[in-house]
């Protein structure tokens, strides 16, 4: 396989989507109004179209890594088995931010968050 850009294009889209998607869900989540100095897609198009396009973005990510040509159905498997663990990690460190938010916590440490 090498590092030949046809074995590893889909899984960069994929890795991508799953994080326009996180995004769209934090800053509805955090209630934040700009996303790199811009207005937050929640507050251009409101939460409902916000929270499909997080959706669509996750739904997408997995089409990509199924989709992957070349790939051998072992591959494959095993691609995204390690994307769902990523995709697993993700949500759970956002449900402790949600949890740090809800109670106040800003004096987090770093071994904390990690």
């Amino acid at each position: 396989m090498g590092g030949e850009r046809v074995w590893v294009e889909p899984i960069g889209r994929a890795i991508e989507s799953l994080r326009s998607a996180a995004l769209i869900h934090d800053d509805i989540e955090d209630a934040s109004s700009l996303r790199r100095g811009l207005p937050a897609y929640h507050v251009v198009d409101g939460v409902p179209f916000s929270i499909n396009a997080g959706d669509y973005g996750l739904a997408l990510a997995f089409k990509l890594l199924l989709d992957c040509p070349g790939y051998s159905d072992a591959l494959r498997l095993r691609v995204v088995n390690e994307f769902v663990d990523t995709a697993l990690r993700t949500i759970e460190g956002q449900a402790v931010d949600i949890g740090w938010a809800r109670d106040r916590r800003f004096d987090i440490s770093v071994e904390e968050c990690l």
